[in-house]
């Protein structure tokens, strides 16, 4: 349960921090603005994430 709700934790964590460092802050509008190759890297980041959290849960 421990090592769980640490993963879920880390995960929320790792999330957050891609969110922060892959999309610019667009003042003027004041949301943030993915370009197609950041969300293409984002999304490839997750793909690779979730699966070394399955790896993990099948240990």
């Amino acid at each position: 349960g421990v090592l769980k709700l640490r993963l879920k934790s880390l995960s929320e964590t790792i999330m957050t921090e891609q969110c922060t460092l892959l999309t610019p802050h667009n003042q003027f509008t004041n949301k943030f603005v993915f370009t197609n190759f950041q969300l293409t890297h984002f999304l490839r980041q997750c793909v690779i994430f979730v699966s070394n959290l399955s790896n993990l849960k099948s240990i």
